[in-house]
C-alpha cells in the first residue's frame, strides 16, 4: 500500500478547533533546559499526567532540577520521587547520567551555545534518550527545526495512510513536510490533543473527525461494519 500525502489546508481546516492545553503538556511544568530534559525522561513509556505528577513531587524535595543538584542524589531517593512516572528504576538511571553528561560539558549554559546539530547529538549520546525525547527539548530549548513524533502522532499519521511504516524518522519528516515551519511547535501539540480527544487508541471518535473522509482506517472499519450489516441482513432472510 502506498503512502499519500495530505495538504497543509486540510490539516489547518481540520485541527482549527482543537484548543491546546499547555498545563497537560509536561515540558510546561519546567522551568530550565536540564528540567525540561527531566520531564521528557518522565513522560517516556507513559502519559504526561503522571508525569507531572513525578516532576511535581521531583520538584518539591529538590527545589531546583539542575545536573550538580541530579548528581548528588541518592538512586532510591529519586526513584521514590519518579515512581508515579513508572519505569523508575530505568529513569532514575538515565537522568543520572544524563546529569552527569550536562556537568561534563559545563552545565545547561554550555548545553544551550551548542547548535541544534550538536546539541541533538549530545543528547542521543546519553543511553536512554532517544530520537523523541532529543526533538522533544530541542524544540523548547533551541527552538530547532524539529517535529517530534510521539504515540499519538505515530497513530494518526498511520490511520491516514501518510505513512505506514512506524518508522520515526520518515513520520518525522512527512509532517514537516506538510505543516510550515514557523508552526511546527503548535502543530506538533495539536496533533497530541488531536490523539487524545478524538483519534484515540480505543473508540476513537471518527464521527467527530474532520478527516475521517481521507482515513484509510475509517474507510477500512466502516467497509467492515457494512459487510457485517449485509451478512446480518442475509441471515435474517434466510431464517424468516
Amino acid at each position: 500500500m502506498k503512502n499519500y500525502m495530505i495538504s497543509w489546508k486540510t490539516i489547518e481546516s481540520a485541527l482549527k478547533d482543537i484548543q491546546i492545553n499547555n498545563s497537560l503538556f509536561v515540558v510546561s511544568h519546567a522551568r530550565n533546559p536540564f528540567e525540561i530534559l527531566v520531564s521528557v525522561i518522565l513522560s517516556q513509556n507513559t502519559n504526561d499526567k503522571n508525569a507531572i505528577k513525578a516532576l511535581n513531587k521531583l520538584k518539591k524535595h529538590l527545589k531546583k532540577i539542575t545536573p550538580e543538584i541530579i548528581i548528588k542524589c541518592k538512586e532510591k531517593f529519586l526513584e521514590d520521587c519518579i515512581r508515579p512516572s513508572g519505569m523508575q528504576k530505568e529513569k532514575t538511571k538515565t537522568i543520572i547520567r544524563a546529569a552527569k553528561a550536562f556537568v561534563d560539558i559545563g552545565g545547561e549554559e554550555a548545553f544551550l551555545k551548542l547548535d541544534p546539530n550538536a546539541a541533538r547529538e549530545f543528547l542521543l549520546g546519553i543511553k536512554g534518550i532517544g530520537k523523541k525525547t532529543a526533538d522533544v527539548v530541542l524544540m523548547v530549548t533551541h527552538k530547532a527545526d524539529v517535529f517530534p513524533v510521539d504515540t499519538h502522532i505515530r497513530r494518526i499519521t498511520q490511520r491516514l495512510g501518510i505513512v505506514h511504516s512506524g518508522n520515526y524518522d520518515e513520520i518525522s519528516a512527512v509532517w514537516k513536510k506538510i505543516v510550515p515551519k514557523d508552526l511546527y511547535y503548535t502543530y506538533h501539540k495539536k496533533l497530541i490533543e488531536f490523539g487524545r480527544r478524538v483519534c484515540r487508541a480505543r473508540n476513537p471518535l471518527c464521527e467527530l473527525c474532520a478527516l475521517r473522509d481521507l482515513c484509510r482506517y475509517y474507510q477500512k472499519m466502516r467497509n467492515t461494519i457494512e459487510e457485517l450489516q449485509e451478512k446480518c441482513s442475509t441471515i435474517s432472510k434466510v431464517l424468516r
